[in-house]
């Protein structure tokens, strides 16, 4: 079992983004100059791309963001080039969210109707998306973001850039906090190296929903089929357009900024629910049909949620070793629980 579990351990962490690493550095050799796949009949049958500017609509969903519409909008705005629309849904607000959003200073933002109960995140994505419909042509882009994130400037103007590609179906960047504590800084390093070698030998397995571009096309296709329970809607996005044959990838240097939580408590229980939805939505299936991509899944993302079981058996082993290295290894890990309990209560930033 211990060899087992320190397998598993050394792969999730270190073995599978060692892989990646190595083959997106060999990729141009390995694949020679063989041509991908055709993406699936069905969105095929639709030409992507084209010569002509792109136009460019966000969808917003918010719940109670009534304190950071008003600097999301003009963030956007302030793009070059900025976006045609901006969609608004107010997901179950009980502020002002809605209003404020009804009543900015400029047509191009669209707020739609309130609904008094909560949805959730995807439901919003959809009423957002079809809100857009009959505005956006083939080649258009859908660009989903957050109400409290930021972009940097000429952020969209890089993203559109990528969609040359004709055969790129979606592209997201990296969420960032600020300000960034070290371990976030060094966490987000690493998943970016890691999903930039993703994209580079294929199609990356993660998004940040607070920036996820798809084609219009594509989005009005994939969305319906999506139950409006996903939790992680960037992830199930992404990996419904590589299930249409499509690639989606990860361009590192586009960050979306949103400030740290007030309480650590509050980012812990951010990531709890994140992980709590992405267990219950991988068990749910309706993963791409290729292997490589399940492969991918499984060592990217599903052997992640089981990282505190896998420590249990190495650290009961260190626990168990005979004094003296056993009395100071348990001093070690009480003293790594006195740390996690501070940081768990005291605040994180005073944003």
């Amino acid at each position: 079992m211990l060899l087992l579990t320190s397998f598993l351990l050394l792969w999730t962490l270190l073995g599978y983004p060692l892989l990646m690493l190595a083959l997106a550095a060999l990729w141009p050799r390995l694949r020679g100059n063989a041509s991908p796949p055709p993406p699936s009949a069905a969105v095929a049958a639709t030409p992507l791309g084209s010569a002509a500017r792109r136009r460019i609509a966000v969808v917003i969903p918010a719940c109670n963001e009534a304190e950071a519409i008003p600097g999301r909008l003009a963030n956007l705005f302030g793009q070059e080039p900025p976006p045609e629309w901006v969609v608004v849904v107010s997901d179950g607000s009980t502020d002002a969210t809605h209003a404020i959003a009804a009543g900015y200073p400029d047509r191009r933002v669209i707020a739609l109707p309130p609904q008094p109960e909560r949805r959730g995140k995807m439901a919003a994505l959809q009423r957002g998306a079809e809100a857009l419909r009959s505005r956006l042509q083939v080649g258009d882009l859908l660009l989903f973001t957050d109400a409290n994130a930021l972009f940097a400037p000429h952020t969209i103007s890089r993203l559109e850039g990528h969609f040359a590609d004709p055969r790129l179906g979606a592209l997201g960047g990296v969420r960032a906090t600020t300000p960034e504590t070290l371990v976030g800084r060094a966490f987000r390093c690493y998943e970016s190296a890691l999903l930039a070698a993703e994209s580079r030998v294929g199609s990356a397995l993660g998004a940040a929903g607070e920036i996820l571009a798809l084609r219009a096309e594509l989005a009005f296709q994939l969305l319906p089929q999506l139950s409006p329970a996903t939790t992680n809607d960037d992830f199930a996005l992404a990996m419904a357009v590589v299930a249409a044959g499509f690639r989606h990838r990860i361009d590192p240097t586009l960050l979306a900024t949103e400030p740290l939580a007030r309480h650590a408590r509050l980012e812990f229980w951010r990531r709890l629910r994140i992980a709590a939805g992405r267990a219950r939505d991988l068990l749910r299936g309706g993963w791409p049909p290729s292997a490589w991509v399940r492969f991918q899944i499984v060592s990217h993302k599903g052997l992640r949620l089981l990282i505190p079981w896998l420590l249990l058996a190495p650290l009961g082993r260190l626990l168990a070793l005979p004094a003296p290295p056993g009395a100071i290894t348990r001093g070690i890990a009480l003293l790594f629980l006195l740390a996690a309990g501070i940081g768990f209560a005291l605040p994180t930033a005073t944003t």
